[in-house]
């Protein structure tokens, strides 16, 4: 008994995230607008009502954190990342930081529904 709630304790307290992924353009664009930031290989849509952000890799879209995009956006060499806030921001119709606090309260929401009783 003593191991079960242990085990229950470990996963209520580190709940998995998942992340969409798609198979080709048409799946990945048919239920919202998407938009491409420059000529890169990363996209942003809304999920369920929740911005998200996808990068292409051949035919396959895979959903990141925000964390992750942010990361890329400041750092990468390899892609045209110029203006991509403000192209976010657009897109998203809000500022970067209202952008992030609607991805916190959806992981939120994710994690209270994923506790095991």
């Amino acid at each position: 008994m003593e191991i079960m709630k242990k085990r229950k304790q470990r996963v209520v307290e580190n709940p998995k995230i998942t992340y969409d992924s798609y198979f080709h353009y048409q799946n990945f664009s048919s239920d919202e607008p998407t938009a491409r930031i420059n000529n890169s290989p990363w996209h942003l849509k809304y999920e369920d009502g929740v911005p998200a952000f996808y990068f292409r890799y051949q035919d396959t879209f895979k959903q990141v954190s925000f964390e992750c995009f942010i990361t890329n956006a400041n750092n990468s060499r390899t892609f045209d990342f110029s203006n991509w806030q403000d192209q976010v921001e657009a897109y998203f119709n809000k500022p970067l930081e209202e952008v992030k606090k609607c991805l916190i309260k959806a992981q939120q929401k994710i994690k209270k529904s994923s506790t095991i009783n």
